[in-house]
């Protein structure tokens, strides 16, 4: 991801503020009222930037119990960098999201979930799922989905 030369120079500006902030009182001085309002509001905007550019920001993370989850894989639909996968855990279909590829409708899978996100939209699949886990995936052994799946 290529940051704008506006985005570079906030950044370049945040980071003088913030060690304005930190090296002023270990060097026994304190910056004028004016400035340290200024090198706040510095310092906020970058941190509002930042989280409204981070798509984890809003991410819930897992219950207890709700780590890992293993089911069968009933639909894929590749995204650009991303694959959103459809898992049946027991009679319960949820969402994943993961940037691994190679898992095939009907594989049997185990999800090691890393948050939740509600109301996602996915532009590029102009679509929106009620609830979205992020996570990695990984196909399970032949063996594996056998005896889970008593065969």
């Amino acid at each position: 991801m290529q940051l704008s030369q506006a985005n570079k120079k906030r950044g370049a500006a945040a980071a003088i503020v913030l060690t304005a902030l930190v090296a002023l009182p270990v060097m026994g001085q304190v910056a004028p009222k004016p400035a340290l309002r200024t090198m706040r509001s510095a310092s906020q905007e970058l941190l509002m930037t930042v989280a409204s550019r981070n798509p984890f920001s809003s991410v819930e993370r897992p219950g207890p119990g709700d780590e890992r989850l293993r089911g069968r894989v009933t639909e894929v639909l590749p995204a650009g960098g991303y694959t959103y996968f459809a898992i049946d855990s027991g009679g319960e279909s949820r969402w994943v999201v993961t940037t691994s590829e190679g898992v095939a409708e009907g594989a049997l899978v185990e999800v090691k979930n890393m948050g939740t996100k509600r109301d996602f939209r996915s532009k590029k699949l102009r679509r929106s799922f009620e609830t979205l886990v992020f996570g990695s995936v990984k196909a399970l052994p032949q063996e594996t989905a056998s005896a889970e799946l008593g065969g």
